[in-house]
């Protein structure tokens, strides 16, 4: 549910989601989803590696996330920051990352000069090779490149 954002600033925000490695294909999805929800822009950005959206809803962002995350595979965190309160309740402003790999479910990739299998990308990278499974942090996506 998309809560009413009368009555609030045209740049007023509840949520920035950053999205980092990601092609433009993936702010078209957001902007669809945005528009299909009613949820408010404030602004969006292109940055260094990706692009920032500060959107109206805060609950909405971190459900698009993990929407992301199911739909794609790869990085998800989120924080939350106390902005204000009124009337004795408090306002949080949230963060959500999401950071695509730079390879898929299903490709070969090298990982310590070995190939494996990319099996998941949820919970970490997980690597599929014979019987043996490994997951490797997302913090070290840069040393799993993709098969040649």
């Amino acid at each position: 549910m998309v809560r009413n954002m009368e009555g609030k600033h045209g740049s007023y925000y509840e949520a920035i989601i950053q999205l980092r490695l990601v092609d433009e294909e993936f702010c078209y999805i957001l902007e669809r989803a945005c528009m299909k929800d009613g949820v408010h822009i404030a602004k969006a950005m292109n940055v260094k590696n990706g692009f920032d959206y500060y959107v109206g809803d805060n609950r909405w962002a971190l459900n698009f996330g993990k929407h992301l995350q199911r739909t794609y595979g790869g990085e998800l965190h989120s924080t939350r920051s106390l902005f204000s309160e009124r009337d004795g309740k408090k306002i949080w402003r949230v963060t959500v990352l999401y950071r695509q790999m730079p390879f898929k479910k299903g490709d070969k990739v090298i990982y310590n000069g070995e190939e494996w299998d990319v099996i998941s990308l949820v919970k970490g990278i997980v690597l599929k090779r014979g019987n043996e499974r490994l997951i490797v942090d997302f913090k070290e996506y840069t040393r799993v490149r993709l098969s040649e």
